[in-house]
C-alpha cells in the first residue's frame, strides 16, 4: 500500500464538496479524478497532499512522497523555470537547493561539483547537474 484513504470529506460552509471518500493505491495503480468544474477534485488532491482533509484519515507508506502544485501559483514572470521549481518546500528540493549553493562553492574553489552534494539523510543522495537529476540508494 502506497497510500490509504479513509472517509475523506470536505465542506465549504453548508456546501459540501465530498464525503465518505474511501479508497487505498498500490504499487503499479493508475488514477485519473474526473469531474465536472466545482466538485472538489483539486480540493480532494491537496487534502491528499497536505494529509489534511477536512474529514477522515490519510495514511501514507514511510516512502511515499506527494508534491501539489495549485491551480493558481503564484510565479515570478522574470524567475527563470529552474528559480521558479527550487521555490517549492519539499524536502528534496532543499537538498537540491543546497547542492546547487555548494555546487556553486565548489567552482569557485576549484574543486569538483559533484564533491559538494549532500546526502538527503534518508538513504539517499539527490544531485542536479547540468539539468540532470540523479538518485542514488543507500544502505
Amino acid at each position: 500500500m502506497i497510500l490509504s484513504a479513509e472517509n475523506l470529506g470536505h465542506s465549504y460552509g453548508v456546501r459540501t464538496l465530498f464525503k465518505n471518500i474511501s479508497f487505498n493505491i498500490e504499487e503499479g495503480d493508475k488514477i485519473g479524478v474526473i469531474g465536472v468544474n466545482g466538485t472538489g477534485k483539486s480540493t480532494l488532491l491537496r487534502d491528499i497532499a497536505t494529509g489534511e482533509p477536512g474529514e477522515g484519515k490519510i495514511t501514507k507508506n514511510g516512502t511515499c512522497v506527494i508534491e501539489y502544485l495549485p491551480q493558481d501559483p503564484a510565479f515570478d514572470p522574470d524567475a527563470t523555470v529552474l528559480e521558479q521549481v527550487f521555490r517549492g518546500e519539499s524536502p528534496q528540493l532543499d537538498v537540491v537547493r543546497r547542492y546547487a549553493a555548494g555546487s556553486s562553492r565548489a567552482g569557485k574553489q576549484g574543486r569538483a561539483p559533484e564533491a559538494a552534494c549532500p546526502a538527503a539523510g534518508d538513504g539517499q543522495q539527490i544531485c542536479v547537474a547540468d539539468g540532470k537529476r540523479s538518485q542514488s540508494s543507500f544502505g
